[in-house]
């Protein structure tokens, strides 16, 4: 049954770009457990990658990101290249790309005239 909703919901298509936010979208129909997913692919693409699971200050000198600990975008759009190049061809193929390195935006908070705010 899960092969089938992967296959009908052309879930390949982001995974090939590494865009695990769309997929846990498609899937959960919010970002209900992204973080989760977020730390489990950090933790398993590090060990891929040869560092340790918790060493993400490294990985990010090496591939001179900013070194802050956090995996933001650029940290994962970095493991997705690295990961890709780890197969020879693989970074060539034309369907192959890096997900879409975005950063989230604040939104400011909406304030109410005191007016409004007053009891009635």
């Amino acid at each position: 049954m899960s092969l089938f909703y992967w296959d009908t919901r052309d879930l390949n298509r982001w995974t090939g770009e590494g865009d695990a936010e769309t997929i846990t979208k498609k899937i959960n129909g919010g970002k209900n457990g992204l973080a989760d997913w977020f730390g489990r692919l950090t933790r398993i693409s590090l060990v891929l990658l040869g560092y340790r699971a918790d060493n993400v200050l490294q990985f990010q000198a090496d591939q001179r990101l900013q070194v802050d600990g956090d995996v933001g975008p650029k940290t994962r759009a970095a493991m997705h290249t690295a990961l890709v190049a780890l197969t020879p061809g693989e970074a060539a193929r034309p369907e192959v790309e890096a997900a879409p390195v975005t950063e989230e935006k604040p939104v400011p908070v909406p304030v109410t005239p005191l007016s409004l705010d007053a009891p009635w």
